[in-house]
Parts: C-alpha cells; structure tokens; sequence
C-alpha cells in the first residue's frame, strides 16, 4: 500500500471524555456536522 488515509471522527459531549466513532457508524447514517 503505497498510500494510508486516516479519517478520525471523534464525538466531544461537553463533561465527558471524547471517543472516537467506527466509520462504519458514519456508513450507517451517522452525520458529521
């Protein structure tokens, strides 16, 4: 593989210690806003 592509998506609930989401949560219809 000559190229990586690394997409984090992370959900920051203020209080809580941010995580960060599967791609596949976001193929199953999760939005990023």
């Amino acid at each position: 593989m000559a190229y990586y592509q690394f997409h984090p998506t992370v959900l920051d609930i203020p209080g809580q210690a941010p995580f960060l989401l599967t791609e596949a949560m976001r193929g199953e219809g999760a939005r990023v806003i």
